[in-house]
């Protein structure tokens, strides 16, 4: 098993601006969207466990914004090693904003990612979700989408399935088209050391290049790129 989680900081006292995504039209290309390049925000409030719905605040650039309280993420609260490591405050808070997963429960492994939004029950990703006795608290919140092929299921324009989280492959050049088991695929180890840029999708044919003089590790860049420190 692979975990990547990501959090975010959220300030003990006021609001805090968290970006949020909301999904936009299949492209064949597309640019990259970091975070700060995305069109809202949430204002996560820790003094209270609940907001009324519809309430919203201004924040700098994002004038009527939604408010949610601190408790809608899986959260923690940074003691004053961790507040001194990130700098922050002893009492901030980390909040949970993405996570991806692989198992490897079959040959190529099974791929999961999550992401918080503000409006879970809205939209493609609303389907088929369990309901609030099986997922409960925070959990409810994630969205979620899944891959267990490189080409397969389409997506609507013809092209190969597209499986990606907005917080980590976003902010790459056409991140929003890829596939985390593409990727993945590609996970090499190598000299000079490998890349998994260009964003591509689809399974890579065994003759590609970048497999020459190299030797696979099995999906999992964290190998190369993490255990070599």
């Amino acid at each position: 098993m692979s975990l990547k989680l990501v959090w975010m900081p959220v300030a003990k006292n006021g609001m805090t601006a968290i970006p949020t995504w909301d999904e936009m039209p299949v492209t064949d290309v597309a640019g990259a969207f970091p975070p700060s390049s995305w069109k809202r925000r949430v204002a996560v409030d820790p003094s209270r466990s609940s907001v009324p719905e519809g309430e919203l605040t201004d924040l700098p650039g994002f004038p009527g914004s939604r408010v949610v309280p601190l408790t809608a993420f899986h959260h923690f609260k940074l003691d004053a090693e961790q507040a001194a490591r990130f700098g922050r405050d002893e009492g901030d808070y980390a909040v949970l904003v993405a996570m991806h997963y692989t198992t490897k429960e079959i040959p190529n492994w099974f791929w999961a990612t999550f992401w918080w939004h503000d409006r879970p029950n809205d939209g493609p990703y609303a389907a088929d979700r369990l309901d609030d006795t099986k997922i409960r608290g925070p959990w409810r919140n994630y969205l979620m989408d899944i891959a267990y092929d490189m080409d397969l299921p389409k997506e609507t324009n013809g092209t190969p399935n597209a499986v990606f989280n907005p917080w980590l492959e976003a902010h790459f050049e056409n991140g929003v088209n890829s596939n985390c088991m593409t990727c993945h695929q590609r996970a090499i180890w190598t000299e000079p050391d490998a890349t998994f840029l260009p964003i591509t999708r689809g399974a890579a044919p065994a003759n590609d290049p970048i497999f020459r003089n190299s030797t696979k590790v099995d999906f999992l860049w964290s190998l190369p790129l993490e255990g070599n420190n």
